[in-house]
């Protein structure tokens, strides 16, 4: 959810990132597409679900999880750029993935050659081994992730 006075000449924002769209809901909140206008580049921005609701445990993980991945840096691990709080609501930008997510692919019933199955799942078994290696365990894998 937006920080409720997030409308700055028209234009919601979380932090300093302007909202462009809705990418998707998940269990601990949703996730915007934004634009970094100083840097000039699109970011995913993941908040977590009203904060006046959200369990202590629940933000301690958020933050959590926004830490561990910030120390991941691999091909196949999506990068963190920053973990905050605007007008109450804490937040992970992180960079935007341009392309279809995996469920909607599967979803779409298009063909996809054994080969491009194959290749899908070793850059997952990369990214995880990655993470596995430093201790990071993902517990949420699903083609929507």
């Amino acid at each position: 959810m937006l920080p409720q006075s997030s409308q700055e000449r028209g234009r919601p924002r979380i932090g300093r990132y302007v909202i462009t769209g809705r990418l998707g809901k998940g269990g601990m909140g949703m996730v915007f597409r934004g634009v970094d206008e100083s840097l000039e580049r699109e970011v995913a921005i993941k908040t977590i679900t009203s904060q006046a609701t959200a369990s202590e445990e629940s933000l301690k993980r958020f933050e959590i999880e926004a830490k561990a991945a910030a120390r991941m840096q691999h091909p196949n691990i999506v990068a963190i750029y920053e973990l905050s709080e605007d007008r109450g609501v804490k937040f992970i930008a992180m960079e935007y993935l341009k392309g279809t997510d995996l469920e909607a692919l599967l979803r779409s019933g298009e063909d996809i050659l054994l080969v491009e199955k194959l290749e899908l799942i070793v850059q997952v078994c990369r990214g995880l081994a990655y993470a596995h290696e430093r201790g990071i365990v993902h517990r949420d894998i699903k083609p929507a992730n």
